[in-house]
């Protein structure tokens, strides 16, 4: 502590012969500390959502069958991807999501190749 208080130029602490309390300065100084920490704790809970995001694969199908089956593929595949299913009636939709994804990791695009075959094998 003593180098802190040397560094910043101020006594953070009024010391007593069995008790330290904070000066007007330390109180400051943790106010200060609380907020870095507060910001610093921002920054990685960012930076972990910017990884999920990026590790997510969001599907649409219109029977759970088929996400089953691309489960198991991208379990396989593309270990550490977050699969996100939903069920929908709209056939459109799904081919739409299946065709946008350029931007997927390769083996996620052979996955959804795959898949998009199947789909119109059963028409």
């Amino acid at each position: 502590m003593a180098a802190l208080e040397t560094k910043l130029g101020q006594r953070l602490f009024e010391r007593g012969r069995n008790a330290a309390e904070f000066s007007d300065a330390g109180r400051c100084a943790l106010l200060h500390a609380h907020t870095l920490l507060a910001d610093e704790q921002a920054m990685l809970d960012a930076f972990d959502d910017l990884a999920r995001k990026r590790r997510t694969l969001r599907i649409a199908s219109v029977a759970p069958s088929p996400v089953w089956r691309l489960t198991s593929l991208v379990v396989e595949r593309c270990p550490g991807t977050l699969l996100e299913p939903s069920l929908t009636d709209d056939g459109a939709r799904v081919t739409y999501h299946l065709s946008s994804r350029l931007d997927a990791p390769e083996p996620v695009r052979q996955v959804m190749t795959r898949v998009r075959a199947l789909a119109e094998q059963r028409g």
